[in-house]
């Protein structure tokens, strides 16, 4: 009996490896990308305390030399969530472009497996055409036997 034989195998084996390999690099940017926001939101937070205490403290009474000194944290905190805003963005932007890759590779895994299973299909039938043609072949061959030993 014949055996199944897809060609393009190889291609099928190295897409899915490759889409594998693309899940397993998605899932780590995932986790990147949540370590980085997590950073964004405590420096958010630390800004937000520090400003509340300033105010707390000016409306108590504050020397100009600390409200400068306030001031100054204050924009050093600024820079920092921008520049932490900015690693969030590329972050994000390379995201969205492995996702669109996984996507791609999803749909041609998808279609090399479907073809696979069509030429498969394409096989089991051609397999059966040719057993049933046999079959008939034995059959008339048995018939056409015995119908000569009664003549």
């Amino acid at each position: 009996m014949a055996k199944f034989k897809f060609r393009l195998k190889t291609v099928l084996n190295v897409k899915e490896l490759k889409k594998r390999q693309a899940v397993v690099d998605y899932a780590e940017l995932s986790r990147r990308l949540e370590i980085q926001q997590e950073v964004l939101n405590d420096i958010k937070t630390k800004s937000q305390e520090i400003a509340s205490l300033m105010m707390n403290q000016t409306s108590k009474g504050i020397k100009a030399s600390d409200i400068k000194i306030h001031a100054a944290f204050l924009r050093r905190m600024d820079k920092e969530i921008k520049n932490q805003s900015r690693v969030v963005d590329e972050i994000n932007y390379e995201k969205k472009n492995m996702q669109a890759a996984l996507f791609k590779l999803h749909n041609e895994v998808g279609v090399l497996e479907s073809l696979k299973q069509r030429k498969q299909a394409d096989f089991l039938y051609e397999l059966g055409k040719q057993e049933e043609k046999k079959v008939d072949e034995y059959i008339n061959y048995s018939i056409s036997k015995i119908s000569k030993s009664f003549v």
